[in-house]
């Protein structure tokens, strides 16, 4: 992190926690909007992961089994 970024983040998290939100806001929406196609891309596969698990394509696992999943990795 520069310094010029130090120091701001630095006075940013001085703020009040309404204003931190309203610095947030802003920042983020200066970030762009979401992409309507890609969502709709994202909301297409769920909907084909769904119906494949509905006819008994792919099962599902817990939250459980996946973290130790990944932690056995």
């Amino acid at each position: 992190m520069n310094e010029r970024v130090k120091v701001i983040t630095e006075q940013a998290l001085a703020l009040p926690r309404h204003e931190q939100e309203e610095v947030y806001r802003a920042l983020a929406d200066s970030l762009g909007k979401p992409d309507a196609a890609i969502d709709e891309a994202w909301l297409d596969e769920a909907e084909d992961r769904l119906a494949a698990y509905d006819r008994g394509e792919i099962a599902s696992v817990t939250l459980d089994e996946l973290i130790a999943a990944r932690k056995a990795r």
